[in-house]
């Protein structure tokens, strides 16, 4: 019976090492190897706070700005939540695209 305890510790510890290493591998792609700095960002509307990821590469200083571009899906269930998202960027005078 003990041989089926270690099997399975084996098997955990295996499964546990495969896990963080494709947390490390996807973190070093999104954050392109550390050139880009991402942070969790909110603004508040009518029905409640939308979130979202601000991604910001390492050369976007406040001499030199780069573009941003905010990709926010909606699903279209939440028409309301689609409405106030529309009328707070046209109040920010943001451009956006819908689909």
């Amino acid at each position: 019976m003990k041989t089926g305890h270690k099997k399975f510790g084996v098997i955990l510890a295996v499964l546990l090492l495969i896990i963080t290493v494709c947390m490390l591998f996807a973190n070093i792609v999104q954050t392109d190897r550390g050139k880009v700095r991402i942070s969790r960002e909110y603004f508040d509307t009518d029905l409640g706070t939308l979130s979202y990821k601000l991604y910001v590469p390492a050369s976007a200083t406040e001499s030199s700005p780069a573009p941003a571009v905010l990709l926010l899906r909606l699903p279209e269930r939440l028409g309301d939540m689609r409405r106030i998202f529309h009328r707070t960027c046209k109040a920010r005078s943001c451009g956006y695209v819908t689909g």
